[in-house]
């Protein structure tokens, strides 16, 4: 026939997949087919559709409801969207740590699939919770290459997923010396995306013989001990390149600390401890280094030092619990006592504009405040970028995102930032000594 197969192979189901070089062959292969193979069927494979999975949805909800919750739940993904012409079952579930939950995998169209994984989350019933990709990927346990598994593999020798040397992970030294991963082939969870990812340009920049552009991107957000409020911080920080988190009131489940998420280090107080974790530092990139002191956490305090390019910086999250609800707006002594501290110390308040930190309705009165701080020494031609970002989480508080540029600077310099100062607290603050100490020893 005069046609080029470059590979057969035997599938299930008494079927045979023939790949061919170029469309022509294949179309001649078919005809001759058709002509003498009276009792073949042939056919053109089907194009996969890519896969997404919902996280912790009730188990009570059908596979037509979580499709039907799509189509009628969810305005800021039917804009514009023809249904009539979309894709959307449910494939399969997995099984949750929650016995009354699971996690739903659906195949979905490729319009439908870049709206999920650009909204980050979904409607279902009554429940908001965070949509993931899911499309299925083949990696190669050998040389960590992808498209082929190990027994198809033509490499002789096998490549370490933790440092990408030629030997086995078991016999690595890194690993075993408790270095960070260095192998960018392997896949991390959400939340640990590449460090050159994680910088951008900082708007208004000049790109011709101007360093000062590198910036590392922050977050600050209360997460009220909320499971699906950290969980939809990591996938919103992964989607931002987010590097650094700095967290109040983290999901600490029953442990009394913040988990370690795959490709996250957390600085915070570990054991011996007085009570759980309310502050905690998430490092999101892996090639960026983290300096920290036992010394200096506790359970209301965590501190490091962020070493990015030739910049130091000293990062604080601090939590002020109150006795007292949020209420109206009035000043307090532990808020004056605060700004006398501030000034006394040369820190700036970097908050700005008019967007609360926290919102919240009680009835029918919306209750709204400035609760969440960020400060730095006089260096404020470091920072930039910051503003109140909503809908980040499912929590009360707003997210507070900026950018701090690492690079264009004749020595390190040091900033401190300190997040969640509660201005509405009576009584003495206890964690005063802990800020007088944090911040002079950063």
């Amino acid at each position: 026939m005069g046609v080029a197969v470059d590979r057969m192979r035997k599938a299930r189901g008494q079927k045979v997949v023939l790949s061919c070089s170029s469309v022509e062959d294949a179309k001649k292969i078919e005809e001759r087919l058709k002509i003498r193979g009276a009792d073949l069927k042939v056919a053109k494979p089907e194009m996969r559709l890519p896969t997404v999975i919902i996280r912790d949805v009730l188990r009570v909800n059908s596979d037509e409801d979580i499709v039907r919750s799509l189509r009628t739940q969810n305005r800021h993904l039917s804009e514009g969207l023809d249904w009539d012409k979309v894709r959307a079952r449910v494939c399969y579930r997995r099984r949750a740590r929650n016995d009354l939950e699971c996690h739903p995998v659906l195949e979905v169209s490729p319009e439908l699939y870049h709206r999920l994984i650009k909204a980050g989350f979904v409607y279902v019933g009554l429940q908001r919770r965070p949509v993931w990709d899911q499309s299925p990927l083949v990696q190669c346990s050998r040389c960590l290459g992808y498209g082929h598994g190990k027994r198809y593999c033509k490499e002789v020798s096998e490549r370490c997923a933790h440092c990408g040397g030629e030997h086995t992970g078991v016999t690595c030294r890194a690993r075993k010396d408790g270095e960070p991963p260095k192998m960018r082939g392997v896949l991390l969870a959400a939340g640990a995306l590449a460090a050159e990812d994680r910088t951008h340009t900082a708007e208004g920049s000049s790109t011709e013989g101007c360093t000062d552009r590198v910036s590392l991107r922050f977050m600050q957000s209360n997460l009220q001990r909320s499971k699906l409020a950290t969980t939809e911080l990591l996938v919103e920080a992964a989607r931002r390149k987010i590097a650094v988190a700095i967290v109040q009131e983290p999901y600490i489940g029953n442990i009394g600390e913040l988990r370690r998420y795959p490709g996250c280090r957390v600085v915070q107080k570990t054991a011996p401890r007085r009570g759980p974790v309310k502050a905690a530092i998430m490092v999101l990139s892996s090639d960026v280094d983290v300096e920290e002191d036992q010394t200096l956490n506790g359970e209301n305090v965590a501190a490091a030092v962020i070493k990015a390019g030739n910049c130091r910086i000293g990062v604080v999250s601090v939590y002020f619990e109150g006795d007292m609800p949020i209420g109206p707006e009035r000043n307090d002594a532990r808020g004056v006592d605060l700004c006398d501290f501030l000034d006394s110390e040369g820190l700036h308040i970097l908050n700005e504009g008019n967007t609360p930190t926290f919102e919240v309705y009680r009835g029918d009165r919306l209750l709204k405040s400035v609760v969440d701080v960020t400060v730095q020494p006089a260096l404020l031609d470091r920072a930039e970028g910051w503003q109140v970002v909503r809908d980040v989480t499912s929590s009360d508080h707003n997210a507070v995102t900026f950018a701090v540029r690492v690079e264009g600077r004749s020595g390190p310099r040091p900033l401190v930032h300190e997040s969640t100062i509660r201005q509405r607290l009576d009584g003495p603050s206890s964690q005063q000594p802990w800020m007088l100490l944090l911040m002079n020893g950063l």
